[in-house]
């Protein structure tokens, strides 16, 4: 029976109370954290595998998704999302995820709130005819709910099938409410049946889940079939690479390189964690090696560190000789580093998972977040604000702000609009630049940064913020990322107070910096832009503070300015340029009239 799931509203409630209890937080009405309800985003790890391509395979049958290449070799994937973010605290570097999203990480229903059948994950076709029963073939894998993503509801289920030689899929296990959502629990099944022992075996794993979103998440890791294994023995005969660096950089993770150059201290030394999944003792070693440029070069590189490693899991600290001063220089387009961290371990019987290749890349942008978000983040009520602190060794010239929003989609009627804003100091409410009546994007954009150029480019010092203030009381969805946190220079405004962010993680919003050049690329890309309605030609209202305009007119005219409510609350003669002071907080219409050509913009004080 399919039970009535809670409204979505009241998933955002329970969401929150669950994370403000796991983290020791007390739960603040203004600020929420939500489960991405819409989106779209072209993920090359999100695959619809096609059913032509298929190959009978052999055991041992052994994937930890630490490769997106092996996993397509072994695996029929639909909607299946192959990661290294949801997944909290999993065994070896990848997990694969079933949720309520699509291969296009689109909901499987446009319809509110709907449930089905969701993700599918099926092994390739494996020859087992010439086992039997005696021969112990054990499947085992690693799994857990929700981590980064959203928990699973009681009627929401992960499922294993095997295939029947009759052609029929018969369950082999089903997920239970017991089931962690920090750790991963093993799980294994003891093949008995010779109904699954035939020469095109196939096991596939299905969730049911809300199929109307980013919603109730389920990872598996480590998925292992052979025989001669013991249902007793949890163990995996491989030392594998856990864990590598989200950036070479704190607390940037991304930021333009002659800010780097500029201080040493912003390096963050290469690590790398290993998980030895056997019950023994492992000689491992490790090391890296940095590529830059084009043809990628090797510019700097480590000896083989050996260990003897203990079971469990162990990061190792290594050290850049020549990085980053091997580099002289950058191109204003920006630097994208490889590193590879490799491992060797003796009596080692996998070895696809011995090596990491992750990408870092130093432009123009500056931010404090992976890229991938796995939460949406807003703050309630009109005029609400939301800033993040930056810090740089040199003032610098700032383009263009870049923000990523989910749980959008096309709106007939009036969209939530915000102003864009860069600060000096939101203390005292000092701006250097304001882009007012933005919109955010649409569904077409999915899973990538918007960018909203500034009507100027502003210098900003070496200290200074970026956000937004809303006009609409409803909380805006920009993405949230939980496997970095940016908390500490994280600021929200409610009630012309700025508080601290109770959430750990990060908002997905990053300034543009540096020069023209460095910058271009970004700002050739089709702009964020006002709504139709706030175009303005003949009248412009430049912020000066959070509640007054220098309002400049191509002709002398008449202005008026009236409340939401249409009554008039000010009236200027004959003026062209003037800096208008607005009462109090709220939203206004101002309305200049000169020779018949009359034009009205609206206006925010907070």
């Amino acid at each position: 029976m399919k039970f009535v799931k809670e409204s979505m509203w009241m998933r955002v409630f329970v969401f929150n109370m669950i994370f403000a209890l796991t983290t020791g937080l007390s739960l603040y009405a203004q600020e929420r954290l939500m489960p991405i309800s819409l989106s779209t985003v072209n993920n090359v790890n999100n695959v619809d595998y096609s059913p032509e391509r298929r190959s009978v395979v052999s055991l041992p049958f052994a994937d930890d998704f630490s490769h997106l290449n092996r996993t397509l070799s072994l695996w029929d994937l639909s909607g299946v999302y192959v990661n290294n973010s949801l997944g909290m605290g999993a065994p070896t570097y990848g997990v694969a995820s079933f949720d309520g999203f699509n291969h296009k990480m689109q909901p499987y229903s446009q319809t509110y709130n709907a449930w089905g059948g969701a993700d599918t994950m099926t092994t390739k076709p494996i020859d087992l005819s010439a086992f039997s029963p005696a021969d112990s073939i054990l499947i085992s894998f690693f799994v857990q709910k929700r981590g980064f993503g959203d928990e699973p509801s009681a009627e929401d289920s992960l499922i294993l099938e095997g295939l029947a030689q009759n052609g029929e899929w018969k369950a082999l296990w089903r997920s239970s409410l017991s089931i962690d959502t920090s750790q991963f629990t093993w799980v294994a099944i003891k093949l008995e049946d010779t109904l699954f022992l035939h020469d095109n075996a196939q096991f596939r794993f299905r969730n049911t889940a809300t199929i109307s979103g980013f919603f109730d998440h389920w990872n598996i890791d480590w998925f292992y079939i052979d025989a001669n294994r013991s249902i007793l023995d949890s163990t995996i005969l491989d030392v594998a690479i856990q864990n590598v660096p989200i950036a070479l950089t704190s607390p940037y993770t991304r930021m333009p390189w002659h800010h780097f150059k500029a201080q040493p201290t912003y390096l963050q030394q290469p690590s790398i964690t290993i998980s030895n999944l056997s019950n023994a003792v492992r000689n491992t070693q490790y090391r890296f090696r940095l590529l830059a440029g084009d043809p990628l070069q090797v510019i700097d590189s480590s000896l083989f560190v050996a260990t003897n490693l203990s079971p469990g899991s162990t990061t190792f600290s290594m050290t850049f000789d020549k990085f980053p001063t091997a580099i002289a220089t950058v191109p204003d387009t920006g630097l994208t580093i490889q590193m590879q961290y490799i491992i060797t371990a003796g009596g080692n019987s996998f070895t696809f998972n011995d090596t990491v290749t992750k990408t870092y890349v130093f432009d123009a942008m500056l931010g404090y977040d992976d890229g991938t978000p796995e939460l949406a983040y807003g703050v309630e009520g009109q005029g609400s604000a939301f800033a993040y602190k930056f810090t740089i060794p040199n003032p610098d010239t700032l383009w263009a702000v870049a923000i990523l929003f989910v749980n959008q989609v096309r709106r007939t009627e009036e969209p939530d609009l915000f102003s864009v804003v860069v600060w000096e100091d939101i203390f005292t409410g000092r701006m250097l630049a304001r882009k007012d009546f933005q919109m955010p994007c649409d569904i077409d954009s999915g899973w990538q940064f918007c960018i909203y150029r500034l009507d100027e480019p502003v210098i900003v010092p070496s200290t200074f913020y970026v956000g937004w203030i809303q006009t609409s009381a409803n909380a805006m969805s920009v993405g949230f990322d939980r496997n970095t946190n940016a908390r500490a220079n994280a600021w929200f405004n409610t009630m012309d107070t700025w508080e601290k962010s109770q959430f750990d993680g990060t908002v997905m919003i990053r300034p543009i910096i540096g020069t023209f050049k460095q910058a271009e690329k970004y700002l050739a890309l089709p702009s964020s832009t006002q709504h139709p309605q706030h175009h303005q030609s003949q009248i412009k209202a430049i912020p000066v503070s959070s509640n007054s305009y220098l309002l400049q007119a191509s002709t002398f005219g008449n202005w008026q300015l009236f409340d939401l409510s249409g009554s008039l609350i000010m009236t200027f003669e004959n003026k062209n340029n003037f800096i208008l002071s607005l009462p109090y907080k709220g939203i206004f219409i101002i309305q200049w009239e000169s020779n018949g050509t009359q034009e009205t913009i609206r206006l925010i004080a907070y």
